[in-house]
């Protein structure tokens, strides 16, 4: 285990452990003395006496008592949907889904859940990644503190795609939320709108094409973003810190925010990430440390799509053959200038102007497998046509020249000096 993640997860332990340990621990419970918790499909949270006091469920059935810490369930938890109701408004400052070997799902609506000013820890950790064991808080979250949610699911390329941790009341709670591990579904109500979501070893999922407005902050432990299938998202609050982003699985994640306080790394490792819609006129993450597009098991995309021109200050290598750098300016003004290193061998990656011109400047050390050009639209008479510039003092090595491709009958080059082989 990395250092980063290992304190962070001795941080995230030290953290429920002061929170439960100033509380007193029930476990829910719905088949009173006999030891466990028991099967419902539908149970009360509030009303009746369905916790206990022994984490094997083994004593007798006690009401809830606000200001416990609330732990689903006692003993080996057992299969199936549970839906647990609370009524008007309970207070916790902890709820924990345990039970790494079962396959529940677990959902908690009605009423209030209130959590004053001392927050909220959400821990279904241990529910892993497996699928067939997503959590929903439909209750209300209200209170002045933030959440740290734990979540079930996982972050990597590839992974079991419907098994997410999901907000989904009416929540007001003046907090950030803290995201520590798994992935919470991007749809969760955060409470204030004012409020950040911090991505500390955890992920926010898009399982379908929609608009995250929260402000995002990177911890130190690192942050992911999925994307299921053919899914977009579109990312617009700001984008700060210096954890690494790796963006996972298909689709395209767009960002047209102020990323200009992000400086650490982006790992596309699947599917597109597009730094403006055509309509920006700069860069907005151009503070990114290095951009690595793909990994052995699957090809990334960066795509830049400005109204404006830039140099792309960023080193960018390419972990897969199939991934690719894309330019699109909107105008055929509209100019992406290289001056730095790109790629490590003319084996692997593609650099690509759909529209405007790629221009290699003095210091560009530049080695693809593919330099491609095309236009947007193609064959359009209306089409902006995508052009290489190569200047003196720049180096280009590539395997091949594809002018016009995709069937489009444009692309330029322009070579006024430097080296291409």
């Amino acid at each position: 285990m990395e250092t980063s993640t290992l304190r962070k997860t001795l941080l995230h332990t030290a953290l429920l452990t002061t929170i439960t340990s100033a509380q007193a621990q029930l476990y829910f419970d719905v088949n009173a003395a006999t030891a466990g918790s028991g099967t419902p499909a539908a149970a009360a949270w509030n009303t009746g006496t369905n916790w206990t006091t022994a984490a094997a469920g083994d004593a007798a059935p006690v009401a809830w008592t606000n200001g416990q810490a609330a732990i689903f369930s006692a003993g080996t938890e057992a299969a199936g949907t549970w839906t647990v109701t609370v009524t008007g408004t309970i207070q916790t400052n902890s709820i924990t889904f345990n039970g790494a070997t079962n396959n529940t799902i677990h959902n908690i609506t009605g009423g209030t859940i209130d959590i004053g000013t001392g927050g909220l820890a959400l821990d279904a950790s241990a529910a892993g990644g497996t699928a067939g064991r997503s959590k929903t808080i439909s209750s209300a979250i209200i209170g002045s503190g933030g959440l740290t949610i734990a979540a079930n699911g996982d972050t990597s390329a590839g992974a079991t795609t419907n098994t997410i941790f999901t907000l989904s009341g009416a929540n007001t709670f003046l907090g950030n939320t803290t995201i520590t591990s798994g992935v919470v579904g991007y749809t969760s109500n955060f409470g204030d709108a004012s409020n950040n979501v911090i991505l500390d070893g955890g992920g926010l999922v898009f399982n379908t094409t929609g608009n995250f407005t929260r402000n995002l902050q990177i911890g130190t432990s690192g942050g992911t973003l999925r994307n299921y299938g053919s899914a977009t998202s579109t990312l617009t609050g700001t984008l700060s810190g210096l954890g690494d982003i790796r963006r996972t699985d298909g689709g395209t994640a767009i960002y047209t925010g102020d990323g200009s306080a992000f400086t650490g790394n982006l790992f596309v490792d699947r599917g597109t990430f597009q730094a403006g819609n055509g309509v920006l006129t700069a860069n907005p993450v151009a503070n990114i440390s290095n951009i690595t597009l793909g990994d052995s098991g699957g090809a990334g995309t960066m795509r830049y799509q400005l109204d404006g021109s830039f140099t792309l200050a960023t080193p960018i290598s390419f972990g897969n053959v199939g991934s690719a750098l894309i330019w699109q300016g909107t105008d055929a003004g509209d100019v992406m200038t290289i001056n730095n290193q790109l790629g490590i061998a003319e084996t692997t990656g593609t650099l690509r102007a759909n529209s405007g011109s790629i221009t290699l400047a003095s210091g560009a050390d530049v080695l693809v497998g593919t330099v491609a050009l095309t236009s947007t639209p193609a064959n359009s008479a209306t089409a902006v046509v995508g052009t290489l510039n190569v200047q003196p003092g720049t180096l280009l090595k590539t395997a091949y020249m594809n002018i016009g491709e995709g069937g489009s009958t444009s692309g330029i080059v322009n070579q006024t000096g430097g080296t291409v082989t």
